[in-house]
């Protein structure tokens, strides 16, 4: 099962070019810098909780499904939307 950060770092890059936004367009509605969004989905950054919080509202999803992990059926991973 992949870790917190991999989860949150695939949900996040996967979300961001589902709504055709740049990593700047994102940093800019979070309030981070572009880097830091590079960092976080590449999973070498770990945000704080108020910083996942303000990721999910920018991406339009809830907490829980930014840091839910893929479920498992068989040998293949199934994202939740």
């Amino acid at each position: 099962m992949p870790s917190l950060l991999q989860t949150l770092a695939h949900r996040c890059r996967q979300t961001r070019t589902e709504l055709d936004l740049t990593q700047q367009q994102l940093a800019d509605r979070v309030g981070l810098k572009r880097g830091y969004i590079a960092m976080i989905e590449g999973g070498r950054a770990n945000p704080s909780l108020k910083a996942v919080e303000r990721l999910a509202h920018s991406l339009d999803m809830q907490v829980e499904l930014v840091i839910r992990p893929p479920r498992v059926i068989g040998s293949t991973s199934v994202q939740d939307a």
